[in-house]
């Protein structure tokens, strides 16, 4: 399946969001069937990156690009960024510095941290680089339930283009005037489909009505944070087996199942109930 210029900004102005295109785009078409994943390459220290349409925030209103997967800040001293900046987890739990620890609070409870907090995306959020990436499929690993050790693709079951939510930044080689620029996918706690599909975490898709005020360019606080948790959409994903799991690493922790009061009060009880029952199996010997 492919995705156009055209049918991206119709798909977007049928929801309201008017996006304007680079004469260079317009004809464009991009493969958006399957989802890839840059890869570090240990040899020659390098990253290769998948590419993707995202319309992004700018002072001058919403704008269909071509980016990078994989988001290196303005402030990095090089290109790329070493560390994993494919997806931007909305909170997580905060590790004691130079440990594995999880930080907690006098109470003896988890402390954490909010995206727009991380080093990595402070300064994309504040200047509210927001961004919406059309996606037709996309995959993931599964370590439970229904697709238990296996890569499995997801999709809306009419074949509509989801619009995933980020951040995009802008990295400028200071000596050459090289440009990049790349972009994070939000992710947060697991709804309904893919909690039955058996992943930990899920790419974040809000209200379509939210889509102006989030992509108008203008600076950004934390109560854009509150905006979006209170107005995800919870999609009724399909999915298909794509490829099985040879080894279990990369298998979620206990971490990955821990989410702040904001959270847990926006899921309902067979949400809490699964977070808990995975806690529970990672704690049995």
């Amino acid at each position: 399946m492919y995705a156009d210029a055209r049918s991206i900004i119709q798909a977007a102005a049928t929801a309201g969001l008017s996006v304007r295109v680079p004469t260079a785009l317009q004809d464009t078409s991009w493969a958006q069937e399957i989802w890839g994943f840059g890869r570090w390459d240990r040899v020659s220290k390098s990253k290769t990156f998948e590419t993707s349409p995202a319309i992004i925030a700018t002072p001058d209103g919403p704008v269909l690009q071509e980016l990078e997967f994989s988001l290196t800040p303005a402030w990095a001293r090089e290109y790329p960024l070493r560390a994993s900046t494919y997806n931007a987890r909305l909170n997580r739990p905060k590790v004691k510095r130079g440990t594995q620890a999880i930080q907690t609070d006098d109470s003896d409870q988890p402390v954490f941290e909010r995206v727009y907090e991380y080093p990595a995306y402070r300064s994309a959020w504040s200047q509210g680089r927001f961004c919406l990436v059309p996606l037709s499929a996309g995959i993931e690993s599964s370590y439970a339930g229904e697709y238990d050790q296996q890569r499995f693709a997801f999709s809306l079951p009419d074949g509509a283009l989801m619009f995933l939510l980020g951040l995009w930044d802008e990295w400028i080689n200071r000596q050459s005037g090289e440009t990049h620029r790349g972009f994070t996918l939000f992710t947060s706690f697991p709804q309904a489909a893919m909690r039955r599909f058996g992943h930990h975490r899920e790419v974040v898709m809000v209200d379509h009505t939210l889509w102006p005020q989030l992509l108008d360019g203008s600076p950004k606080t934390a109560a854009a944070y509150t905006h979006i948790i209170q107005n995800r959409i919870d999609p009724p994903y399909q999915a298909t087996p794509y490829a099985p799991l040879k080894t279990r690493k990369g298998a979620p922790g206990a971490e990955d199942f821990l989410y702040p009061e904001e959270d847990q009060a926006l899921m309902d009880t067979a949400g809490r109930d699964w977070l808990q029952s995975r806690l529970n199996a990672l704690a049995t010997p």
